[in-house]
């Protein structure tokens, strides 16, 4: 009994729809990057200095008790942090790309 392994065939319709969707994850993926760089290194700078010079590079609390002026002082004393400036960035960054897919969707949707 010889089993042999035959490759699975796909209808060109199926692989088409398969390197679409691969596609299109890279391309997301390329513009949520895009979109997070956007917001760290452009919108969050000036939102800072209108909100009076905030560095949000620095937004953290040490949950150890201790005060740290710098959050590369704490992360040297080894002091376990809440890093909110990380989740604020993520959420900004979030909210951009739902704003771009929307528009895209828009833009491209059948209109019946």
């Amino acid at each position: 009994m010889s089993h042999e392994t035959k490759p699975i065939l796909l209808p060109a319709s199926l692989r088409a729809l398969t390197y679409s969707v691969g596609l299109g994850v890279l391309v997301g993926w390329a513009v949520a990057r895009l979109l997070f760089s956007l917001v760290e290194d452009v919108l969050l700078p000036p939102v800072g200095m209108v909100l009076g010079k905030v560095d949000f590079a620095n937004l953290f609390v040490s949950l150890s008790g201790k005060t740290f002026y710098s959050l590369a002082e704490a992360q040297a004393a080894g002091a376990p942090l809440l890093r909110y400036e990380v989740f604020l960035t993520h959420v900004l960054a979030f909210v951009l790309v739902l704003l771009v897919a929307r528009l895209l969707w828009q833009r491209l949707a059948i209109k019946r």
